[in-house]
């Protein structure tokens, strides 16, 4: 965490774009604005014409207050009469337009403007933004006395300490003794639920605080993913920076990117949002929305958080899945320079090659035209290299390609009546996926019947050899990339051998060291 001096709050507060917002006369009108339009309606980003539609319906029920926007974009004051003849001159939309391109211009950056796959111009709110919503969404749920989930909070964290302790203790025997515990904690409630024939459920009361407290979270972490969006837009940034600068090679901006990338996700950031991708993209059995589901028919949620529970798993990986996207426009872009540069390169040198040609031409006019003597001639054909007979060149590339002209006969085909075996295309529907969880139960368990904490994949794969062939393998490979108990070495090599259709193959692939 970077510390609060007085350098960096001063800094903070000139450049970040929340305290720009807080600091101008339009700010409760920008705030609710833009607050009711995004985060309640759960919108990550909205069409620009359509944001201001929807602002010139808000700026007619406060026209009274317009001069403060009026301000703000002019950057000095207005009077009553400036902004009555400002009415006047134009209409509400227009006006509405013009305050919108301010949030986003360069000196306040309330929000980001861009254009979509559609090519239609649109806008989201800026990192800033998100986290000066969630700010004060907690001053409100604070000034709220009638509501403060203390238990649920405090129960959240005991949680927290529980499993951290339980996770960061070394000792075989005293986990296998909080195992134990847990177990007998599990059957006497067994045992009690039938005994009783109840289950002890919570109050209405507690389920708020809970949902309140999913509510929260969520809207937080989704705040987060605008940052490490934002993150990779900077990286982009810098390449468009890198490619504008001329001592730049190719080689220059792809290892400041690779640098930066590999950076940013090997930073805690990046790995914390690694292993929430790898969940909520392989959630084959659709958890959280059937939880979600569960919750909000079997209890009694409020209207605010009803539908913002029943549509969080879409909200969060249409969030995750804008960083993806991001990752995969930085690629794109990456690529283009470098065929950009390539492309670049071979115009200089069919520009040297026709300045050249111009110099030859001119120089042969001069000659021909006498205006050179014949001793500077001679001084400069010395520079030459002269050959006596035509050189023998072997140079395949300058041949035209001659292929042998190709006669089309046209005639008629019968077709004999066929039958078809359909088990012959069983394959076609047969198709398989490859499923990581399994693949990591799979190595718990060989770590289990082994005792090792160091072996390769190659012994695992001995035991429990490859059931899906090279796909399988493929799904391995994939997993040593994300999992740090996984890596791969570039000074071994091991063999690997699977058996499909009866043939057995064999493949030389890098070594993997799992532990």
């Amino acid at each position: 965490m970077q510390e609060l001096t007085s350098h960096y709050v001063q800094t903070l507060i000139q450049n970040e774009p929340a305290f720009c917002l807080l600091r101008s006369k339009s700010a409760h009108l920008v705030i609710s604005f833009l607050y009711e339009n995004f985060r309640k309606k759960q919108k990550a980003s909205i069409v620009t014409d359509e944001l201001s539609s929807l602002f010139a319906v808000f700026l007619q029920e406060h026209l009274n207050e317009e001069i403060e926007l009026a301000d703000d974009v002019d950057g000095a004051e207005n009077s009553k009469s400036d902004i009555t003849e400002l009415q006047k001159i134009y209409d509400i939309q227009t006006r509405a337009e013009r305050y919108i391109r301010s949030w986003y211009s360069e000196e306040k950056q309330f929000l980001r403007q861009y254009y979509n796959e559609r090519r239609l111009s649109v806008v989201e709110l800026n990192p800033s933004l998100e986290r000066l919503f969630n700010f004060l969404e907690k001053i409100a749920q604070s000034a709220d006395n009638s509501f403060v989930g203390t238990e649920s909070r405090f129960q959240t964290i005991l949680f927290q300490l529980r499993d951290l302790n339980r996770h960061i203790n070394t000792s075989p025997e005293t986990r296998i003794k909080e195992l134990r515990e847990e177990k007998r904690r599990i059957d006497e409630e067994i045992k009690k639920i039938e005994q009783t024939g109840r289950v002890e459920t919570y109050t209405k009361v507690q389920i708020n605080e809970r949902l309140e407290d999913i509510s929260r979270n969520s809207r937080e972490l989704i705040s987060e993913f605008r940052q490490v969006e934002e993150n990779f837009r900077r990286i982009l940034h810098g390449i468009y920076k890198q490619q504008s600068e001329n001592t730049s090679t190719r080689g220059t901006i792809l290892g400041y990117t690779l640098d930066t990338d590999k950076k940013l996700r090997e930073s805690p950031q990046g790995q914390s949002f690694a292993t929430f991708w790898s969940f909520i993209s392989q959630d084959s059995n659709n958890e959280i929305n059937s939880m979600a589901r569960n919750i909000a028919f079997r209890s009694e949620v409020n209207s605010s958080n009803y539908d913002f529970i029943l549509g969080l798993k879409n909200l969060l990986y249409n969030s995750g899945h804008r960083i993806i996207e991001q990752n995969r426009s930085l690629a794109d872009r990456l690529n283009m320079v470098l065929q950009q540069r390539q492309m670049t390169d071979q115009a200089q040198i069919a520009n040297l090659t026709a300045e050249i040609k111009k110099l030859m031409h001119i120089y042969q006019d001069k000659v021909e035209q006498q205006k050179i003597n014949s001793e500077t001639v001679q001084q400069i054909e010395n520079n030459f290299l002269s050959v006596e007979t035509k050189p023998e060149i072997f140079f395949p590339q300058g041949y035209k390609v001659q292929l042998p002209k190709k006669i089309e006969a046209f005639e008629e085909i019968i077709l004999e009546e066929q039958s078809f075996d359909l088990r012959n295309f069983s394959e076609l529907f047969n198709q398989f996926y490859i499923d990581e969880k399994q693949l990591l139960k799979r190595l718990s368990a060989f770590r289990e019947k082994t005792n090792k904490k160091q072996f390769t994949l190659a012994e695992l794969l001995e035991d429990s050899p490859l059931e899906k062939g090279l796909a399988e393998l493929v799904a391995w490979y994939g997993l040593a990339v994300r999992k740090n108990e996984m890596t791969i070495t570039d000074d071994a090599v091991d063999l690997i051998q699977f058996t499909k259709d009866d043939v057995v193959f064999k493949i030389k692939v890098p070594r993997i060291i799992i532990g």
